[in-house]
């Protein structure tokens, strides 16, 4: 396989949060975009006209030669159709590069355009992301990057200049970082509105709950990072509070069971690391066996 360039423009399909923010940082990266696409067509020309654009393709059947690089910036679910449509289009595009933003998904599955001689990949960046994110959000970001060696240093230099950091994955590792990233950030809100639910069954509004658990999360997570997990870790089940963990127990049964089985699946998590900082075997065992009689 010969060399990957990006000379021509890259251009984006799909202008979710994901792709809005991608277009926002190549232009301000200098970069040239050559297309912007999206199954409502007003989407695109608003962003066209927002960036400025005044030669970039909003339709399939506009692209022409001058495009390097096709970023796929779909749900998972439309992947199959965006690369058939692609590839139908392949042989008048003369693409250097092909990805998508899937977090899961291995860049193999753009296998229609991968037939037509194009090479393919994945780029991920790990960061949330809203309809409103600016391209500054990508500064510091990290992502994750599968290709063949000659596109993986091409997206490379491109993550560069958008002010991120690129990670190779190894083949294979795609499904387990994502998975990372989903323990990371889509159960945080989770383990808010589980606070939230129980703050209001002390007689404590959300708003005020909110206001009271923001210095608390945030002090937490910044101690994980400064500390490590274990080191961080506070809390009944690393003090060996079998007491208060039976009173929490009781309490939470009573309220929501749904609530009690999470409180027990991620107490024993906290054990593990409990026994890291220093908990003794004997106490470990009596909150193990705690957690195993309740749930039977």
């Amino acid at each position: 396989m010969g060399s990957v360039s990006m000379k021509h423009g890259v251009g984006i399909i799909g202008l979710g949060a994901v792709g809005t923010t991608l277009a926002r940082a190549l232009a301000r990266a200098g970069l040239r975009i050559r297309a912007l696409i999206d199954q409502k067509n007003r989407i695109a020309l608003a962003l066209r006209d927002e960036l400025h654009l005044d030669e970039c393709a909003v339709d399939l059947n506009q692209l022409g030669g001058e495009l390097s690089c096709l970023i796929i910036s779909v749900p998972d679910d439309q992947l199959q159709q965006v690369d058939r449509s692609v590839a139908r289009i392949a042989h008048r595009i003369q693409l250097s590069l092909c990805v998508h933003t899937a977090g899961a998904l291995s860049g193999v599955v753009l296998e229609k355009i991968a037939a037509c001689g194009i090479p393919v990949g994945s780029l991920h960046p790990l960061q949330t992301f809203t309809k409103n994110s600016g391209a500054v959000l990508l500064d510091g970001v990290y992502f994750a990057i599968e290709a063949d060696p000659p596109g993986a240093a091409e997206l490379g230099n491109l993550v560069k200049k958008l002010g991120g950091i690129p990670v190779l994955l190894e083949p294979g590792a795609k499904v387990y970082y994502h998975a990372a990233a989903v323990f990371a950030s889509n159960f945080l809100p989770i383990l808010l509105r589980s606070a939230v639910e129980l703050t209001g069954a002390a007689g404590i509004t959300e708003k005020q709950a909110r206001k009271m658990l923001e210095p608390l999360m945030r002090k937490s997570l910044e101690n994980c990072f400064q500390l490590g997990e274990a080191s961080a870790l506070t809390g009944p089940v690393v003090r060996g509070d079998l007491k208060t963990i039976n009173l929490h127990l009781a309490a939470l049964d009573r309220f929501n069971p749904h609530l009690a089985d999470l409180y027990r699946k991620l107490s024993l998590s906290a054990l593990e690391l409990a026994q890291e900082k220093g908990l003794d075997d004997e106490t470990a065992k009596a909150i193990y066996d705690l957690f195993e009689r309740q749930s039977v």
